[in-house]
């Protein structure tokens, strides 16, 4: 653990010296329930040199929640996460706001109306949990060739549209 914290802090240096002072972290319920509770001790560690910190809502992963979306299923994980992270770091001085992981670029059809449902359900899980910021990365794609990915080509101003409808909806 000590070997852990100690890389903590070579790499927070390294970040300091470049100017950040924001930590983004991603599948935190993997370290929640760990002896000696390192989730903490990187929250104390960020708080004592200034970084903020966000914390991810939690996901059943990328094989379930996408290729075969349960709402019901997905919003009892990401719940139990969220409410387990409020209990322990709501408050946190280093805790600084929620992340979204459930990353798109746009849906359409079903995955739309999942969508639909699933964001605004977990902002407001976060909210009641710790409230604080709640943040997405809205993904957008112009391959039009699809060199790099097999994903529909939208237009920029479709993204516009559909973020700016979602991130409404969403609170």
């Amino acid at each position: 653990m000590e070997g852990g914290m100690s890389r903590w802090r070579d790499e927070l240096d390294a970040q300091q010296k470049l100017g950040f002072d924001l930590l983004w972290l991603y599948n935190t319920a993997s370290v929640v329930d760990l002896p000696g509770d390192p989730l903490r001790q990187l929250l104390d560690l960020c708080e004592k040199r200034k970084v903020k910190v966000i914390l991810d809502a939690g996901s059943s992963g990328l094989e379930l929640w996408y290729k075969a979306p349960d709402i019901d299923k997905e919003l009892d994980i990401c719940g139990k996460h969220i409410k387990k992270i409020g209990e322990h770091y709501a408050g946190h001085p280093a805790f600084f706001g929620w992340y979204i992981s459930h990353e798109i670029y746009m849906c359409w059809g079903g995955m739309a109306d999942y969508i639909d449902k699933l964001y605004p359900e977990l902002v407001q899980q976060c909210k009641r949990s710790a409230n604080l910021p709640v943040m997405v990365s809205p993904f957008f794609n112009l391959d039009r060739q699809k060199i790099f990915t097999n994903c529909r080509f939208s237009q920029p101003e479709e993204y516009r549209d559909y973020w700016k409808r979602l991130l409404k909806k969403s609170g």
